[in-house]
């Protein structure tokens, strides 16, 4: 569930990370008929990417 709370960025970091996550897992599995956990990002690199650092 989407954090309700604007000042917990590290909720909406995860929110957002395991929101990405499922997505790609989506995508993939459409695509292919499997899922290879392998390609997805770590939170840090998600976090990275996406210009947010999570404690």
């Amino acid at each position: 569930m989407k954090p309700t709370d604007p000042a917990r960025t590290d909720k909406h970091l995860k929110w957002h990370y395991r929101r990405h996550q499922f997505v790609e897992v989506l995508e993939q599995y459409e695509r292919t008929g499997a899922v290879d956990n392998a390609c997805l990002p770590t939170l840090d690199a998600f976090a990275a990417r996406h210009g947010a650092g999570h404690p």
